[in-house]
């Protein structure tokens, strides 16, 4: 197996977590459809600013914000010139940057 290839079958599996995490509610047809919209989320955008808003929240005593924040990110991911509002979290959190 390619390193690229176990890269995005781990970042999906995680991505998931999030979402099964933070979204509890959210109701999918089936275990793919979840996946469907997370591939694209991650074709698009990537999982590392969701990872680095999160820390940046549970950092900083932000958790109340990361549910309804990752629910606005997900449903923007078939919306042309769409911004996640997580967008750059992780070039901004980073040491040094």
């Amino acid at each position: 197996m390619k390193k690229e290839t176990h890269n995005f079958v781990k970042d999906i599996k995680e991505l998931k977590e999030i979402v099964s995490d933070h979204l509890p509610t959210w109701k999918f047809a089936d275990e793919m459809e979840k996946s469907m919209i997370c591939i694209s989320y991650y074709d698009t955008y990537g999982i590392e600013d969701f990872k680095a808003f999160i820390q940046f929240c549970k950092e900083n005593k932000r958790e109340d914000i990361i549910t309804l924040t990752i629910a606005h990110d997900l449903n923007g991911t078939y919306k042309e010139h769409f911004l996640p509002r997580t967008s750059g979290y992780y070039k901004r959190t980073q040491k040094g940057a």
